[in-house]
């Protein structure tokens, strides 16, 4: 990994782009398209429901499309990028993007109506 690449470059490569769980993720937080499947659609982003859970449309192969599928809990994935950032060492304002783009792709959700999002992170 050399010094010169985009702090997008360096969470893809780390997490494997569509080998993961994380890297589907984050391919889909960043807008990188994946050419095969397994794959998130890249057409909505994820949903977080009443419970804390999120969900996202996941192209697997062998299926005709994508299905709704929950991802793991809000947490969990909240901590696992957190962990990419400490782990890739980004900077403040690199890690404050990763996180902005992870909060805009969670568009909808459904825990706590009219609450802001971050009180919950």
């Amino acid at each position: 990994m050399t010094t010169d690449e985009s702090w997008q470059v360096k969470v893809i490569r780390k997490t494997g782009a569509n080998r993961t769980k994380l890297g589907m993720i984050a391919c889909a937080v960043i807008g990188h398209p994946l050419s095969h499947p397994p794959m998130i659609s890249m057409k909505r982003g994820a949903v977080i429901d009443e419970d804390g859970w999120v969900l996202a449309d996941v192209w697997l192969p062998g299926r005709p499309g994508f299905l709704a599928t929950y991802l793991g809990s809000l947490r969990d994935i909240v901590d696992n990028f957190r962990r990419l950032a400490d782990m890739l060492k980004l900077s403040d304002e690199d890690r404050a993007a990763l996180f902005v783009l992870l909060q805009k792709w969670m568009g909808t959700d459904l825990r706590a109506r009219g609450k802001n999002r971050l009180d919950n992170w």
